[in-house]
């Protein structure tokens, strides 16, 4: 991602730029316990996201803001990014669909949601 951001800085913004920004600031968050300027890199993520007009890559995008966003805001309101990763992530063909679904779902049931609506949640995933 390092990569792509440096080339996005050098020549201009493509459609991988976002999930490149995303994946630095959930790389700052995490693993370099950074989580406000991790947060600052995934708003810009998102934000640029919006403005590239491919939809291809959103899902990853997503996937990886919603990562750095469950440390910082409430988990169960930041929880539905995930659900709209995969929802992205099906209408692209991108592989994603399947993490953000995984972790949708594993964060619901850490987050106090009832086990019948995890289990309903789990079973429209594998149709």
């Amino acid at each position: 991602s390092c990569r792509v951001i440096q080339l996005s800085l050098t020549y201009g913004m493509s459609p991988h730029s976002p999930s490149a920004f995303a994946q630095y600031g959930s790389y700052l968050a995490l693993i370099e316990d950074e989580f406000e300027e991790g947060y600052r890199y995934v708003k810009f993520a998102l934000s640029l996201m919006k403005k590239i007009p491919s939809r291809a890559h959103d899902s990853t995008t997503m996937f990886w803001s919603t990562h750095t966003r469950i440390h910082i805001e409430p988990m169960q309101s930041s929880i539905e990014c995930y659900l709209d990763a995969y929802k992205a992530a099906m209408k692209s063909g991108n592989t994603y669909a399947v993490s953000s679904s995984s972790v949708y779902n594993n964060c619901c049931l850490w987050s106090g949601k009832e086990l019948n609506a995890v289990v309903d949640s789990m079973k429209d995933t594998m149709k």
